[in-house]
């Protein structure tokens, strides 16, 4: 292939450098095997090149005819030639262009012409003003290439008896990446294609470039970049790789600068993993602080259950039903311990009132009298004489009126236990058909054994009803009040009558 159609003196087309007689695949060197080590340098030398320049985001490309064994990383560097010694760089020295470059195709092919290893430049400028050119590779110490020990045949090549005038001379296990060379020799010398990229505006200059902007190199402005992956042009902190501890390649933002990326995006931002990208100290490797209502870590939530037992804390910012979450022991799933003043289940009730009646043990502390019923607490309502104190009364469970005195039906005194106002020490109210205070009287008010109805004065025992000889009706004895001198037949005298009635008085006064 003639290279006087392809190359100019302009910039304005890419350039290829392709011999005549193109052989292959050969060569081990720098394409198939590594160096003695990762800092030895091999290097093509050309002549009577056109002029051109190696920019970042160029695409310098070589021709594999076999894949090789492993991927290739390679630094790669250029020089214009000494113009009174075409083997050795000039004073200018060389310059990097590519550093780490892996190309896309890492292994190559097997296709022969397609020039598929193809590295895109990333690091200086440099500008050939036509000549001898010498281009110099180093094997990135890291990739698995610096570390290949086959000698894989790989690279379509020419030499410097090719017809076109352009291959000079390789150089190889290099061990200063200057002139003079360590070894040389004048055959297997790659062809290579240098493909112009577009330039980009930057206009936020974080070096990434809009690729909204795009236009060819040669009609771009100065300041135009390279680089034309900027996602968001008006913002410094939008790039690829602004997030690195999310991803080192893609477009990003990061505005607190805390190496990951907004998890908020829209448009062609890729989303990170920070959940607020104002706040250096919230990112998914922050700590995280238990309760004060921020996601620190971002893993979805506040770290709201501290004791791990499943239940967040029951403060403001967490809203759960956790009452102690510093002990997994405590929480609304909890046995409850009684009587031990910890709320194990998060009742939020009293730990001395287990039958929840709302009165505490009487033992401790409260007046609970059965803390295990609750039916049973003081002011319950209680069914006497059922042998159970609900009230916990026991005075009042055989005293159905609370009047003090016991039911004679079990066992006491109160003839009436359903009127508090009957009992034996109540006051008789006379003659009302109740006997009020149990003594069973309540018409015999002075005692002589005569009911008030027959009695002439049943206030005083020796007057009350007495029968009076009737005379006139044949001996008969009609009715009346009068003395009990006056009871014929009775065998008792005034006097001795006197006293009976006396002492009936004063026993119905004691029992008063």
């Amino acid at each position: 292939m003639l290279l006087s159609s392809l190359l100019s003196l302009s910039f304005a087309q890419d350039v290829t450098v392709v011999g005549n007689s193109v052989y292959g695949p050969s060569n081990c060197i720098p394409f198939g095997m590594p160096y003695t080590n990762a800092n030895h340098y091999m290097g093509f030398i050309y002549q009577n090149l056109p002029a051109m320049t190696f920019n970042p985001g160029d695409k310098l490309a070589f021709d594999l005819a076999a894949q090789n064994d492993v991927d290739i990383t390679m630094d790669i560097y250029v020089a214009a030639a000494d113009s009174s010694n075409p083997d050795s760089e000039d004073a200018n020295g060389f310059t990097q262009i590519a550093a780490g470059a892996t190309p896309s195709n890492p292994r190559g092919n097997a296709v022969q012409g397609d020039y598929e290893l193809e590295f895109t430049l990333n690091s200086g400028s440099f500008t050939f003003s036509g000549g001898g050119l010498i281009i110099m590779f180093q094997p990135t110490a890291s990739s698995a290439f610096a570390s290949d020990g086959s000698c894989t045949q790989v690279l379509m090549s020419s030499n410097s008896g090719d017809s076109s005038g352009y291959f000079r001379r390789r150089f190889y296990t290099e061990t200063d990446g200057a002139y003079p060379w360590s070894g040389t020799d004048t055959s297997v010398i790659g062809g290579f294609h240098l493909t112009y990229g577009y330039r980009y505006d930057d206009a936020d200059e974080d070096g990434y470039g809009d690729p909204a902007t795009q236009v060819l190199f040669t009609n771009a402005p100065d300041d135009y970049i390279s680089d034309g992956t900027d996602c968001d042009d008006t913002d410094p902190y939008t790039h690829p790789g602004a997030a690195p501890n999310d991803s080192e390649t893609e477009c990003m933002r990061d505005q607190d600068e805390d190496d990951f990326g907004d998890s908020v995006v829209s448009g062609d931002i890729v989303a990170g993993l920070d959940c607020d990208d104002s706040d250096p100290d919230v990112n998914p490797t922050a700590e995280e602080v238990a309760y004060d209502g921020i996601d620190n870590d971002c893993d979805g939530s506040d770290l709201c259950d501290v004791d791990e037992d499943g239940y967040d804390d029951d403060g403001t910012n967490c809203a759960g039903d956790d009452c102690d979450d510093a002990d997994p022991d405590i929480n609304p799933a909890a046995a409850e311990i009684w009587y031990d003043g910890i709320d194990q289940d998060c009742a939020q009730d009293s730990d001395y009132d287990a039958d929840a009646d709302g009165h505490d043990k009487g033992t401790s502390g409260g007046d609970d009298c059965d803390d295990n019923d609750a039916a049973t607490y003081p002011g319950a309502e209680d069914d006497p004489y059922d042998g159970v104190v609900n009230d916990c009364d026991e005075a009042d469970e055989y005293d159905a009126d609370g009047d003090g005195f016991t039911s004679v039906d079990h066992g006491g005194t109160d003839c009436d236990d359903a009127n508090a106002a009957i009992n034996p020490g109540a006051d008789e109210v006379w003659y009302d058909g109740v006997d009020d205070n149990c003594d069973g009287n309540d018409d015999d008010q002075d005692w002589d054994s005569v009911p008030n109805a027959d009695d002439c004065d049943d206030l005083d025992p020796q007057i009350f009803a007495c029968a009076v000889e009737d005379t006139a009706g044949g001996g008969a004895y009609t009715g009346g009040c009068g003395q009990s001198s006056n009871v014929p037949g009775s065998g008792l005298g005034t006097g001795a009558l006197a006293l009976l009635g006396l002492g009936l008085f004063r026993m119905r006064r004691r029992r008063d």
